[in-house]
């Protein structure tokens, strides 16, 4: 597989491209794109700037969306050098290794899953590969994509297959491990997922490594597990706050336990330590500091609590204790889609496309409380209206059907107390909490986007919590059939989908005179 430079707009002739052998042979080659795009759906192990292979089409140009890759199929005879039209190219020869033998019998389902690498992406075929070797069966059918695709899943199968292959000649045991952290899946009480290796320039680099001709074996092995050990740090991310306290969910990948120590930053206390087993994910409270409770939206102080484990150290920054309502409006910031693993072990976040934003307001008119969603969508985008009437059940029966889904809860006991869910069209359903007979709703759609307001019940908010704090969190679902979520105040796993909760003070809400409340 061979970059090849272009300019943009650049118009591209295939057969100006000629490979051949020393023999002046002609060799098969087929031109290719690799393109990147945001995905509206991500999957745990998806990656998030949305890699694909797409076939190259005679009055293709180039853009700054996608590069231009030669696919070069060698016969196993051929060596030397070879040539690119009048370029000459002298490769490094390896001789693939054969695979394990999948003595269970059968073949891994290609199944999109937290525990397995995302089945749509011919840049981690390798990666099913490696787990089908583990569980001593075969890897689902290469067959799946497309030719192009095709070729690009066995170019990194093959690379992949070679520079193990050199590790275990040399260092079996550091081998091991290597592939241990390449296919580590943990647990979350019953739900298994994926913790392995994802950073992406993390992997070219230990790929690198394991392909460099010039590395001594101890070189090869001593770089290849000092890279195993900074791939074992925790993965953690926030799950919910309040007044009084953060939640966060902590997982140890390594196969030992480890200790966590939190602190937080500018405040003289004893760390707090939790263990964490190994391969389990384990969730912790951490009150916040003692002059934080009292902190609004109007204190310019952050929160930063900091995570250490060893030589490796994380911070997290957290907003208000409390998030306080005042006119015209608490605005939220946009709704966040769903964690993935490459996300939360790089620190970097999704980011919603702008015409698929979720906006939300609290907000108090003619002395009712209310929340206000704006829901938007691309204008092109066939989107079906549900009646609603089926009873749903779980949060994961929301996907595929645009809606919004409200919840009131009380985080410390991780209870939710009132759980409406709203569709753009169609009846809404309270699967928790009671009605008296003051819910309002109003929606009105459009073709970019719709809104829906929410009238609370008055006993949903005075009889529930102390200090005039409600905890809210938002779902967002989107139609069209694909299981596209957004939450707020925190993104969630896309397994056991249920929002986190921000603290709101409604007690400071003051009406401006002549503007009506």
């Amino acid at each position: 597989m061979l970059p090849i430079a272009t300019q943009d707009g650049q118009r591209i002739n295939p057969r100006d491209v000629r490979v051949t052998n020393e023999n002046g042979a002609s060799l098969q080659s087929k031109l290719a794109w690799i393109k990147w795009g945001s995905r509206d759906v991500q999957s745990w192990t998806s990656d998030p700037r949305g890699p694909s292979v797409e076939p190259f089409r005679e009055d293709d140009r180039p853009d700054m969306t996608r590069r231009l890759i030669l696919l070069i199929q060698i016969p196993t005879q051929v060596q030397g050098d070879i040539f690119l039209s009048d370029q000459r190219l002298r490769p490094v020869w390896y001789e693939i290794p054969e695979r394990g033998a999948a003595t269970r019998g059968g073949r891994l389902v290609r199944v999109d899953s937290p525990s397995r690498p995302d089945p749509n992406c011919p840049f981690e075929y390798w990666r099913w590969v490696l787990l089908a070797e583990q569980f001593s069966v075969e890897p689902p059918e290469i067959e799946h994509f497309d030719k192009p695709a095709q070729l690009v899943a066995e170019h990194f199968v093959n690379l992949w297959t070679i520079g193990l292959d050199r590790l275990s000649q040399y260092s079996p045991g550091v081998a091991g491990q290597v592939r241990e952290v390449l296919t580590r899946i943990c647990m979350d009480e019953s739900v298994a997922f994926a913790t392995w290796a994802s950073d992406p320039a993390s992997l070219n680099h230990l790929l690198s490594e394991l392909l460099h001709q010039d590395r001594s074996p101890e070189q090869l092995a001593r770089e290849a597990l000092r890279w195993v050990k900074t791939q074992r740090k925790p993965l953690v991310w926030i799950e919910a706050d309040s007044a009084s306290h953060v939640r966060m969910a902590m997982v140890n990948p390594d196969l030992e336990p480890v200790v966590v120590r939190m602190t937080w930053a500018g405040i003289d206390e004893v760390p707090i330590a939790v263990e964490l087993p190994p391969g389990q994910l384990t969730r912790a409270l951490i009150d916040r500091p003692d002059d934080a409770e009292q902190s609004t939206n109007d204190d310019a102080n952050m929160h930063v609590l900091q995570v250490d484990v060893g030589d490796w150290q994380e911070q997290f920054t957290f907003g208000p204790a409390r998030h306080v309502a005042t006119p015209p409006g608490l605005l939220l910031p946009p709704l966040e889609p769903t964690l993935t693993l490459m996300g939360v072990r790089t620190g970097s976040s999704v980011t919603v496309d702008s015409d698929r934003a979720t906006l939300v307001q609290i907000r108090k008119r003619a002395g009712r409380w209310e929340v206000f969603f704006e829901c938007r969508r691309p204008r092109d985008e066939v989107h079906g209206k549900h009646s609603g009437e089926a009873r749903l059940q779980t949060i994961e029966d929301f996907q595929g059907r645009e809606g919004v889904l409200l919840v009131i809860g009380d985080d410390e006991l991780r209870e939710t107390l009132v759980q409406l869910f709203v569709p753009e069209s169609g009846w809404h359903q309270l699967l928790e909490g009671e009605n008296d007979g003051t819910l309002q709703i109003h929606r009105r759609s459009y073709e970019d986007r719709w809104y829906c307001r929410i009238v609370l019940p008055d006993v949903w908010l005075n009889t529930v919590f102390e200090d005039d704090v409600t905890n809210l969190g938002m779902i967002r679902s989107h139609g069209g059939g694909e299981p596209m979520m957004q939450f707020a105040p925190y993104a969630t796993p896309p397994w056991g989908m249920k929002p986190g909760t921000m603290p709101v003070n409604l007690s400071q809400w003051r009406d401006i005179p002549g503007g009506g409340s």
